[in-house]
């Protein structure tokens, strides 16, 4: 992970330094919007060298941190301002005062297409890369091994990103939120199970994204007024289980007043954005 988010902001150096450079260097350099770690409160630049990190945060303050030992993954120290970076893998949480100040991290680099109003994330350790509106942000998903890596799962695995879509998404609407997924697992019963339908889900075929072949299955619930339904597209790569999918979450139209003047929301609409940020997904 060092290595590859250190290649990611060295990139945005090179080419932003480039003021004789080609004009396919500066379209690149003017498409990168940002490389470092995205976490929920926003993207948080990171440059290693050597034992030392240097963040620059979203507000635009800058710190120095220091190697630490850690008994698994990485930890950066700066003991004056009392900041500390720990992270495993892509993921990471920045503290101050041992207080969370940026959580949910992920490691990787965005690129913004303005013409598309949309931002593509490819994550440090060259993993996945998937495209979705730039009106939304990425993160990393549920920390360690649990069963969140997908809906409706029983067997553990990682949940790697999560791109969440608010309510006012669509205001004014039954609309309650969205959220989009990226997980895998190695589970025995996992893989198993990655191309079944299980616990209650429709087995709706196949679809091909990009020249990839996934097992499509679609899962409805409900709980006291909310309603909720998952898109699931699912493959086996190798020794684990790939899962991308989507759940929209809505609550029962009938519950509100009528003086609330609540709408049905556009379903249509929300589940063409959803698919499209699907059919973009990549595994690398």
């Amino acid at each position: 992970m060092r290595v590859r988010v250190l290649v990611g902001i060295a990139a945005v150096r090179v080419l932003t330094g480039c003021g004789t450079g080609s004009a396919t260097a500066r379209a690149a350099a003017a498409a990168l919007d940002s490389a470092g770690y995205h976490c929920a409160e926003g993207t948080v630049g990171a440059v290693f060298a050597g034992d030392s990190l240097t963040l620059t945060l979203p507000t635009g303050r800058t710190a120095t941190l220091r190697r630490a030992v850690s008994a698994s993954g990485i930890r950066y120290e700066s003991a004056p301002a009392g900041l500390r970076l720990i992270g495993k893998g892509d993921d990471a949480d920045v503290y101050e005062q041992d207080k969370p100040i940026y959580s949910h991290c992920i490691a990787g680099v965005v690129t913004r297409d303005t013409a598309a109003h949309t931002k593509t994330f490819v994550d440090g350790s060259r993993t996945f890369r998937i495209t979705y509106p730039d009106s939304l942000d990425i993160t990393a998903g549920e920390v360690g091994y649990s069963r969140e890596w997908r809906a409706n799962a029983s067997a553990l695995g990682m949940e790697l990103a999560v791109v969440n879509v608010p309510r006012t998404f669509q205001p004014g609407t039954n609309f309650a939120g969205a959220r989009f997924t990226i997980g895998v697992s190695s589970d025995s019963a996992a893989i198993a199970n990655c191309t079944r339908a299980t616990n209650g889900e429709r087995s709706d075929g196949q679809t091909a994204i990009g020249k990839v072949r996934y097992s499509l299955f679609t899962l409805n619930d409900a709980a006291a007024g909310n309603l909720y339904r998952t898109t699931s597209a699912r493959r086996l790569a190798g020794a684990r289980c790939v899962a991308a999918e989507y759940t929209v979450h809505s609550s029962n139209i009938g519950n509100y007043d009528p003086s609330q003047h609540i709408r049905e929301f556009d379903a249509d609409a929300v589940n063409r954005m959803l698919d499209g940020m699907l059919r973009s997904f990549t595994l690398l």
